[in-house]
């Protein structure tokens, strides 16, 4: 009897052992884990060693699912990770809730966005120039090599984002109408969409309702050679042409010959001079978004009223 029993401990510990382990005999994975990276890296505090990453505090949602790369869920319930918020400390990503794989099997498709948020129901953007990194909208596809998913590792998913949203730098130098010091009272905006409905899981952006105007913020460290600096992020469009400038408030405004193209990701840098009859520019180009767009780069366009 004492014999019986010894081999049918032996046996539930082998069950056991294999309910726990791959066909190797070494730990399967049960936890989903993330490497979040930016793409460039654009976002966040910059190190002694000049390099870049996300703040401690900022936290992404994660969605993983089965089946097929382009036909991701449309309900929560058939995610396998349905916008887990995923919090970064300085160090690493901590999961809530826990993320899990399916099964060791199958592959995973993953997307995910920043600043976090269900993108289920949440597809709606508000644009608010006072706080830019929350606009700064950014998000990360893997879908494994050649788009055949991930199958269940220990290794931490790797997750590049890229900025979905557009941003407008304009540059300003005066005539000399305004005296050596040039004037007091500046200010610069443009009438554009504030809203915009975004689809995360194609990265398409439609602007939304009336056009207002917006007031760029001033840039604390003025770009060299100019007097005033201002940017801002903006809801990608095809339709704004127009830049004013109200100096002591009288308008000068800036037309440019045609549309200017504010693309995702993308940098549009305006170089201008403002003097009493007119605003002048240069060239303009569009570059990644620490790659500039630049219009008027060693030519400063001049502004008139």
């Amino acid at each position: 009897m004492k014999t019986l029993r010894t081999i049918a401990y032996a046996m539930l510990a082998v069950t056991l052992t294999a309910c726990s382990s791959d066909d190797n005999g070494t730990p399967a994975p049960k936890y989903i884990n993330i490497d979040a990276q930016l793409s460039p890296v654009t976002k966040t505090t910059v190190a002694a060693d000049g390099t870049m990453s996300f703040t401690s505090g900022d936290a992404i949602s994660v969605y993983a699912w089965t089946g097929s790369a382009t036909a991701a869920p449309t309900s929560a319930s058939d995610f396998v990770v349905a916008g887990s918020t995923n919090t970064y400390d300085g160090s690493k990503w901590t999961a809530s809730p826990q993320m899990l794989w399916k099964n060791l099997t199958t592959p995973h498709f993953f997307l995910a966005v920043y600043p976090s948020r269900d993108i289920l129901t949440d597809k709606s953007f508000t644009l608010d120039v006072n706080n830019q990194d929350k606009c700064d909208i950014m998000s990360a596809t893997n879908f494994g090599t050649n788009n055949a998913g991930i199958v269940a590792t220990e290794t931490a998913i790797p997750l590049v984002f890229n900025h979905l949203m557009a941003k407008l730098q304009v540059n300003l130098q005066f005539r000399n109408q305004w005296g050596e010091a040039g004037p007091t009272s500046v200010s610069t905006s443009v009438n554009t969409h504030t809203t915009a409905e975004i689809d995360f899981f194609t990265n398409e952006i439609n602007a939304t309702g009336a056009k207002s105007d917006i007031t760029l913020p001033s840039v604390a460290t003025t770009v060299e050679g100019y007097a005033k600096s201002y940017e801002t992020i903006l809801i990608p469009v095809a339709d704004l042409k127009t830049i004013t400038i109200s100096i002591d408030g009288h308008d000068y405004t800036y037309t440019h010959d045609n549309n200017i193209q504010f693309q995702s990701g993308k940098t549009t840098i305006v170089n201008l001079v403002v003097g009493r009859n007119e605003i002048t520019l240069g060239n303009l180009s569009i570059k990644g978004w620490e790659d500039y767009v630049i219009i008027g780069e060693d030519d400063p366009i001049e502004v008139t009223d």
